[in-house]
């Protein structure tokens, strides 16, 4: 009975109503209910994104960022200086002028003591060891004196948030369909998990379902998702094909291919929740196949992190990316990281001699063993960084030019809608709704 009258009847037993209340559905109930809902879901979390703002066009930045948790690294321009030390090209007027705007790019990309003085005597530095020569004294003390003024420096002066680095999916109770009474970090466990699973799914079909070149395109398009998605914490991910391009070996009009090819299948990985619009990018959300089900309920969950390309594989290839990721996942001879990774065992063969070479893979015992730990001082040498922070700059200035494109568009558009309007009266209802 209501306080205001009025009443409801129950019209099955009290133990099958206490059942229905406290037994929680599903997990392929919520997801059936979360794909009927799935626009009212992407335009609540779309209402709820908050966006960082872009840089300047003519911006000049001493570090960028590489999209889905990457590492930071210097600018083209800061890295040519470290690599040159030619600080009169690069504008500064003397060299401790130079050496202290290399010093306060390397603090902001977050370097320490031994990170620097490694680069300048391995010989990847050799330009910001030069701009030291005329220094009294022990450069490595002068070296440690400067780095704590570069970061008294950069800390007085925060950098704005990356719109890559943003976690787009704060709502997690209404974007993930969770029920009340759940914490966000319940919720957010819940989504990593999925996503593991997704992930494991994917491991296991990858190599029979993408074969070939393009196949290889499609795994690390996939990847590149899983890595975004435990980003934000949400099967649920916004980015566009440029941040996603970083990750790829190809550039964002084939990725933009790859992700229509894979949202057009028939049983997608991956389902358009909602269509990219102005600056918004499309929002996809991970999806288990329906053909992959019985998988799903008996797959082991992968553990450790999830990885696109790598920046060094820019310059060593997609295929040593999958080779190294075989090996550093337990794979002991070529054969078998062959096998696991599904490329070819004569490129196997030549890209585990290729990164023998850089250091990237040892023989121990007799087995392959992979080193991680190497992968950033290869990088930097085969010169994948400076090509990276070059995409990454030229990325941003192409959505700075997208984003005043924008602009001036819908003032246009806005303006002839009201000409119209002054010289034809205003619409009627109809023609307005």
């Amino acid at each position: 009975m209501h306080k205001r009258g009025g009443f409801q009847e129950l019209v099955t037993d009290l133990d099958t109503a206490r059942r229905v209340l406290l037994v929680r559905n599903g997990s392929d109930v919520l997801g059936a209910l979360r794909r009927v809902l799935s626009e009212e879901i992407a335009q609540i979390r779309r209402d709820q994104m908050a966006l960082a703002a872009p840089a300047p066009v003519d911006a000049v930045d001493s570090v960028d960022a590489l999209p889905l948790g990457g590492q930071r690294v210097l600018s083209e321009r800061m890295a040519r200086l470290a690599q040159s030390g030619a600080f009169e090209e690069a504008g500064y007027r003397s060299a401790s002028e130079g050496r202290m705007a290399v010093i306060c790019a390397a603090a902001r990309a977050g370097l320490d003591f031994g990170g620097i003085v490694a680069r300048m005597e391995d010989g990847r530095w050799p330009g910001l060891a030069a701009m030291f020569h005329n220094v009294s004294g022990d450069r490595h003390s002068r070296l440690g004196k400067e780095l704590v003024k570069a970061q008294k420096i950069v800390a007085a002066t925060p950098r704005p948030t990356s719109v890559r680095q943003c976690n787009t999916s704060a709502a997690f109770n209404v974007t993930r369909g969770a029920g009340t009474g759940r914490s966000a970090r319940e919720i957010e466990i819940d989504e990593h998990r999925f996503i593991r699973r997704w992930r494991a799914v994917l491991a296991e079909v990858e190599r029979s379902e993408f074969a070939g070149a393009r196949g290889v395109h499609v795994r690390l398009l996939l990847r590149a998702l899983a890595a975004a998605a435990h980003q934000v914490g949400s099967r649920h991910v916004s980015f566009g094909v440029r941040s996603l391009s970083v990750s790829m070996p190809v550039d964002a009009s084939t990725v933009a291919r790859l992700l229509e090819a894979l949202r057009e299948s028939a049983d997608p990985w991956i389902v358009q929740v909602k269509a990219a619009e102005g600056v918004e990018a499309d929002v996809y959300e991970l999806r288990i196949p329906e053909r992959h089900r019985a998988l799903a309920e008996r797959v082991e969950l992968p553990a450790g992190k999830v990885h696109a390309l790598r920046p060094v594989f820019v310059e060593l290839g997609a295929a040593a990316a999958l080779v190294f990721e075989a090996i550093e996942r337990g794979a002991s001879s070529v054969l078998e990281a062959s096998r696991r990774s599904g490329i070819s065992r004569s490129t196997a063969h030549e890209v585990v001699g290729m990164m023998r070479s850089w250091g990237l893979v040892e023989i121990e015992r007799g087995r392959l063993v992979a080193r991680p730990d190497r992968l950033d001082v290869v990088a930097e040498r085969v010169g994948a960084v400076a090509v990276v922070a070059e995409v990454i700059r030229r990325h941003r200035y192409e959505r700075a030019l997208w984003r005043a494109w924008l602009s001036g568009a819908r003032g246009q558009e806005t303006q002839a809608w009201w000409v119209h309007v002054l010289e034809a009266g205003p619409p009627d209802r109809w023609a307005v709704a």
